[in-house]
C-alpha cells in the first residue's frame, strides 16, 4: 500500500482552489473601491456640515472668506485654520478654547484627504471666490475645490464613480 496523494487527486484540489479563487477574488476586490467611496461621501458630508456650522457661528461668513488673524482672506491657510482651530466671531483663530474664542474646531486635526480619484490621500484645497457652480479642474493638483463666496466644496476630480452614475465632482 502506498501513502500520499495521486497526481489526479492533487490536480482536482488545485482546480477546485482555482475555481474558489476565481469566484471570491472579484467579490473581495470590489470592497476596496466601495470602502473608498463610502469614506469619500462621509468626508464630503463632514466638510459641508463643518462649513455651514462655521458660517452659522460667524454671521454668514464662510471659512476662508475672512482672514484668521494671520492668513489673508481667500487663502487655503485661512480656510484650514478656520476649520481646525478655535475662533471668535470675527474669525480670528486660536489654538485654545477660551471665552474670547468659543467657536470650533469644526474638523479634527486637518482637512480630510480625498479617498477617490488620482489624488488619493491628498488634502489640499483649491480656493476660489466664484459664485458659479464649481467643476473640477482638468488637471487637478489639489484634492478639493472650494468657493469662499458660496461655501460650496467639491472633489477636484473628473473621474467617474464606480457605479458609473456621475463624476465625483458632481456629488
Amino acid at each position: 500500500m502506498r501513502s500520499g496523494f495521486s497526481l489526479l487527486e492533487i490536480l482536482v484540489v488545485v482546480v477546485l482552489l482555482g475555481i474558489i479563487a476565481a469566484i471570491s477574488i472579484p467579490m473581495v476586490a470590489g470592497y476596496g473601491t466601495q470602502a473608498d467611496e463610502t469614506a469619500f461621501h462621509s468626508d464630503l458630508a463632514l466638510l459641508r456640515t463643518s462649513i455651514e456650522m462655521f458660517a452659522a457661528d460667524h454671521n454668514g461668513a464662510y471659512p476662508g472668506s475672512i482672514g484668521d488673524g494671520v492668513h489673508a482672506a481667500g487663502s487655503e491657510s485661512a480656510f484650514v485654520e478656520h476649520l481646525t482651530k478655535f475662533s471668535n466671531a470675527d474669525g480670528v483663530t486660536s489654538d485654545t478654547k477660551s471665552s474670547s474664542h468659543p467657536f470650533g474646531p469644526y474638523v479634527t486635526n486637518a482637512v480630510p484627504g480625498i479617498t477617490v480619484g488620482s489624488l488619493q490621500g491628498e488634502n489640499g484645497v483649491v480656493m476660489t471666490s466664484s459664485t458659479s457652480n464649481l467643476t473640477a479642474d482638468a488637471s487637478p493638483s489639489k484634492a478639493w475645490k472650494y468657493s469662499t463666496a458660496t461655501g460650496q466644496i467639491i472633489a477636484n476630480t473628473q473621474q467617474t464613480a464606480s457605479d458609473g452614475s456621475k463624476q465625483y465632482d458632481e456629488f
